[in-house]
């Protein structure tokens, strides 16, 4: 990689019922006091990911970005990529394993999409590694599910410092008299719950998981980081003796992963405060396949 990595834990407790996990990426060669102008605007990236994903989902991405962090150059300035932020949903990836324990004892339900946003939150202002992101500006990118959690971000206080938004091929915020969406989020949810989540051991999880709508196109460097993060042995989750001891699983189990869905239909905020953030002046710009391939 064109980038090295850390990972960093924010614990909240108890204000917020979970620990945050997160991934910070960094070039490889730093950019030197020699290197940069005055008038560089150096921003810091804050990546969410969707439903059913990881921290290292955009991993990809942020190496092409961190390769060569200076962007635009013009009259003598540029924006400069300091760093990379990638944050983790409390109940997938190896978030998931982390919080095992409180999932397992929790009776608020699982973690719904304002659940989410109030994870980011809680791990932008609780200083990761000593890292102060409320001081740096903050470039925030959300895929799916993970671009609605912005407009939460945008209006809780304290304020972040949020130079500009980039909604990823938003899910659609649903609307009060929106049924068609609320119904297409609760076809989601049942697909979620109908979905295979065990597989005897890696090698079967990926020639079924190579045949799954969802993932064609993918690159195999895509499929290999969903195999790592998305998955985690059967006895990590504590699952019956007569499974396989190599088996592997979903770290995000079904029911989680539904619920989330289930919640994007349910949530009556989220409608509203994508309409505050089109209107604020935040710099706000979508990001969209104009050719999706059909799921």
């Amino acid at each position: 990689m064109h980038c090295q990595s850390e990972t960093f834990v924010v614990d909240p407790r108890p204000s917020y019922r979970y620990r945050v996990m997160g991934n910070r990426y960094t070039p490889k060669i730093s950019r030197t006091a020699t290197m940069s102008g005055n008038r560089d605007c150096h921003i810091s990236l804050v990546f969410l990911h969707s439903v059913g994903m990881f921290k290292e989902t955009f991993e990809p991405v942020i190496e092409i970005l961190l390769k060569k962090p200076n962007l635009q150059p013009h009259s003598g300035s540029s924006t400069v990529i300091d760093e990379a932020w990638s944050i983790e949903c409390p109940n997938h990836g190896k978030s998931a394993l982390m919080n095992a324990k409180d999932i397992k004892r929790e009776r608020g339900g699982p973690c719904s999409l304002s659940d989410f946003a109030d994870a980011v939150y809680a791990f932008l202002r609780g200083s990761p590694g000593g890292h102060d992101l409320v001081a740096r500006r903050l470039v925030i990118i959300g895929h799916s599910a993970g671009a609605l959690l912005i407009p939460f971000l945008a209006q809780m206080e304290p304020k972040l410092t949020i130079h500009s938004v980039i909604l990823a091929e938003p899910a659609r915020a649903v609307g009060p008299d929106d049924h068609d969406s609320r119904s297409f989020m609760g076809v989601l949810s049942a697909k979620a719950l109908a979905r295979q989540d065990m597989w005897q051991n890696i090698s079967q999880a990926r020639k079924t998981l190579e045949t799954f709508p969802m993932m064609q196109g993918w690159s195999i460097e895509a499929r290999e980081l969903y195999l790592r993060n998305a998955l985690v042995s059967h006895r990590d989750q504590t699952l019956p003796k007569h499974v396989a001891p190599h088996g592997v699983t979903l770290a995000c189990s079904r029911d989680h992963e539904g619920f989330l869905y289930k919640s994007l239909g349910l949530d009556k905020k989220v409608y509203d405060l994508m309409a505050a953030l089109y209107g604020s002046d935040i710099p706000t710009h979508l990001l969209y396949d104009a050719n999706p391939i059909p799921v």
